[in-house]
């Protein structure tokens, strides 16, 4: 079998370095989608745990408050701060 011209290694070459090109594209996608979904996860996960924290606060100003009431009722000093 006579060797490939050199028209037709180019071509083969420049299909390689175009396929090549076109992978590189698709990871570049794929990583840009996978970066975007953790920021997504990321973002929900802080608003998560915000609500946790406000929750919380929530219940700390609750317990004072009960604490308050019972000493007022049992007529005691109010217990110190748990914080």
């Amino acid at each position: 079998m006579p060797p490939p011209k050199k028209g037709t290694k180019a071509a083969i070459v420049d299909a390689r370095v175009q396929e090549l090109e076109n992978e590189l594209v698709a990871e570049r996608e794929e990583s840009a989608a996978a970066r975007a979904q953790v920021l997504v996860e990321l973002e929900e996960e802080r608003a998560a745990r915000k609500k946790v924290e406000e929750g919380q606060e929530m219940l700390k100003k609750q317990i004072g408050e009960m604490q308050g009431f019972f000493s007022s009722i049992l007529g005691t000093q109010p217990a110190p701060s748990q914080e």
